[in-house]
């Protein structure tokens, strides 16, 4: 390089020379004019820019501290989102992505399953029955009681663990999944309810009803019917006869161990819309003056 003096005494050096005799080009620059940036670190009109946007100024040879990697390109909290690193990963959520983003909990017995992370599916608590040890997959609803767990797949197959007896069944595009401990039940999306598993009780036997619904407690099932929405439950009698004078208007089944909860949909004589709770079961007590949620 030459010609980079501004005066003939070479005392002042041209726009983007340097050295003592105005040799070189400034660390940014390049080029026999030195107006092209040096690349391939630098960029920007004014050369004045990374040319990898995760490296840091102003030298441009380390990761910004967000970034790591031999070229940057990888988040340094791992559970950080790139090409950013500004976001959490599907799976995390919080300041620091330092917590499970669970799209869905479900509790059995002393245990506790979440779905998380696009469909994976993590467990904690007692595993005397294998129930918190999942199945590998990827799962877009899970249910749980007592000490057995179900998932469904994305293709609607079910896949069970712990204490469910018996074997699922295939290519039956299930829309929702109830577990009753060592049973369980599948609706489909023709209305249709199937049950697998233990049958000690008749929580097998499914009546010939559509249903919209479908729950499951420990040695019975039940489902809300599609023409009426009237909830039916078959298998363990203490159970399955549902101590409700109005027996109709139901939006959705919820069970625990050997409890059940309906939820129902009432209007009273203003034609004003509530939903109260009933339940009965072991460990529960009907309502004689259900709870008004909304």
């Amino acid at each position: 390089i030459c010609g980079g003096c501004a005066d003939p005494d070479c005392e002042v050096c041209l726009p983007h020379f340097a050295g003592a005799n105005c040799e070189e080009c400034e660390p940014k620059y390049a080029g026999t004019n030195c107006t092209e940036c040096a690349a391939p670190k630098f960029t920007g009109p004014a050369c004045d820019q990374c040319a990898n946007p995760n490296m840091a100024l102003p030298e441009c040879t380390v990761c910004k501290a967000e970034f790591t990697g031999a070229k940057c390109d990888q988040c340094t909290n791992a559970k950080m989102a790139p090409p950013g690193c500004s976001a959490c990963k599907p799976a995390f959520t919080g300041d620091k992505c330092d917590h499970y983003a669970f799209t869905a909990i479900v509790a059995g017995s002393y245990y506790t399953c979440g779905l998380w992370g696009g469909g994976k599916v993590m467990c904690w608590g007692d595993n005397t029955a294998g129930q918190a040890t999942p199945k590998a997959g990827s799962f877009k609803l899970i249910s749980a009681n007592g000490n057995g767990t179900c998932a469904l797949d994305f293709d609607g197959n079910a896949h069970c663990w712990g204490s469910v007896q018996g074997t699922p069944p295939q290519d039956t595009d299930f829309l929702y999944i109830a577990v009753g401990g060592t049973h369980a039940c599948g609706l489909d999306y023709e209305h249709s309810v199937t049950c697998w598993g233990d049958d000690s009780k008749g929580q097998l036997t499914v009546p010939p009803v559509e249903f919209d619904f479908v729950g499951a407690a420990q040695g019975v099932s039940c489902g809300i019917s599609s023409d009426n929405l009237e909830a039916y439950c078959w298998g363990d009698s203490k159970l399955a006869s549902i101590p409700l004078d109005q027996n109709a208007g139901n939006m959705a089944i919820s069970t625990h161990g050997k409890s059940i909860c309906l939820v129902n949909r009432w209007h009273d004589a203003t034609f004003d819309t509530y939903n109260p709770i009933f339940c009965w079961g072991e460990g529960a007590h009907m309502n004689k003056h259900p709870l008004q949620l909304f």
